[in-house]
């Protein structure tokens, strides 16, 4: 009998570390409080840190001359979940050209998480790049394809082979400012929920993997401190304009989190919880009405009147500053202005949307597209490869059949 009850508790505990404790206990990870400085001369790059392991309750920080007290507050909300209160205060001293942070230290970290921060790292962008100055073209016609491995422009992303593997972004690089990542090989989730930024601006948002990609930090940083290198139009390799604080005696700065941990076999787990979550942890904005929206069109109808008509008979997309700004039917929204102007605009605007749509039937409505595909020559160094996608042959004139015969529809057409 007492053998019976002997492996009965042992059942009991084996269930409970297996089943329960995943659950309860979550993700395994380490809080740290972190005071970093940095060589504005070379482009922010770190010159010391000072860290702590964070307990509840006040801790102690120096760093150089200046010592700090950072009061850690945690309580569990009535979701389960974990409201947290970081306060740094400099009580003595002073600091230069520094940020201070909370680091989280993931111990069981995989290459194989799927890492998200919405709207701007799926996957952790962990696909190979392509570095060019603009991102609608590619560069060789064997990486076009539904077979073909994903490629991304040259953005934030963790590194899909070996070597160095950092994220580094500004709070509001993210819709909702949030970072979670899914675990496979335990199927649990977890999600990060802050708010934009303090009294200091935006929080800068790094995530870092160590050489054998089993352990990882993700980091709340304020001010936003992007060491060496941040992302800029397509180019994740400009170089850092942040500006590192000064701190005196007397400063304060506050981080206000909430961690979520919650079971999740798939990622689409991940993707549903942050989903009902992300206006419980990021109720909305209240709306200042402080511009009329006639008042706001007004101003933009005085604007494509001023520097947007073209004499020709239609409105540019821009200022036409270049090329880009002229005209294009894709997203820039060459045509999206149409309807507004026409119905609300002035006897000037409507009479000069009505000459725009005569100059769109004379001209034909896919005129720059044709330009793009059918062009033999090379486009600002980049292969023509566009047309020569769409069928394995192109006709003498550069176009392919398919591109001809909507160029003779447009132009013969009676609309």
């Amino acid at each position: 009998m007492n053998n019976y009850k002997f492996r009965l508790k042992i059942t009991g505990i084996l269930i409970f570390l297996v089943f329960i404790a995943p659950v309860t206990f979550g993700q395994v990870f380490i809080n740290k409080a972190v005071i970093t400085t940095y060589d504005p001369e070379l482009y922010n790059e770190k010159v010391s840190a000072s860290t702590i392991e964070m307990e509840t309750g006040s801790n102690q920080l120096t760093i150089g001359d200046s010592k700090w007290i950072i009061d850690y507050q945690t309580e569990k909300n009535k979701n389960g979940d974990s409201e947290v209160k970081v306060t740094f205060e400099c009580r003595e001293g002073h600091v230069k050209n520094a940020s201070v942070g909370v680091d989280f230290q993931i111990e069981d970290w995989s290459k194989e998480n799927y890492l998200l921060m919405p709207a701007a790292v799926y996957n952790g962008n962990r696909y190979p790049a392509i570095t060019t100055g603009y991102m609608p073209f590619w560069f060789e016609k064997d990486q076009l394809g539904i077979d073909k491995p994903i490629l991304l422009s040259n953005q934030p992303r963790l590194n899909y082979e070996d070597g160095f593997s950092r994220i580094q972004l500004r709070s509001g690089s993210m819709s909702i400012p949030s970072v979670g990542y899914q675990n496979p090989k335990n199927e649990m989730g977890f999600w990060l929920f802050f708010e934009q930024g303090n009294e200091m601006g935006d929080y800068g948002v790094s995530f870092v993997e160590n050489k054998s990609r089993n352990q990882a930090v993700l980091s709340l940083i304020s001010p936003v401190v992007r060491q060496k290198i941040q992302y800029f139009i397509s180019n994740n390799y400009s170089p850092s304009k942040d500006i590192p604080a000064n701190f005196k005696k007397g400063d304060r700065v506050t981080f206000a989190y909430t961690i979520v941990q919650f079971p999740a076999k798939r990622v689409q787990d991940l993707y549903n919880k942050w989903l009902s979550y992300r206006s419980v942890y990021r109720p909305d904005e209240e709306v200042q009405n402080s511009l009329p929206l006639s008042e706001a069109f007004r101003i933009v109808e005085d604007k494509f009147n001023r520097q947007n008509w073209k004499e020709k008979g239609y409105y540019a997309g821009g200022t036409t500053d270049n090329f880009f700004q002229d005209w294009q039917t894709g997203w820039t929204g060459g045509m999206i202005t149409t309807l507004p102007l026409l119905i609300n605009g002035s006897e000037l605007t409507k009479q000069r949307t009505t000459e725009r749509m005569n100059w769109k039937k004379s001209y034909g409505f896919a005129m720059v597209r044709l330009i793009q595909h059918c062009h033999t020559v090379p486009f600002s160094g980049r292969p023509n490869i566009l047309a020569s996608n769409v069928q394995n042959f192109l006709l003498p004139s550069g176009c392919t059949p398919r591109v001809m015969t909507t160029w003779k529809f447009l132009t013969t057409a009676k609309v």
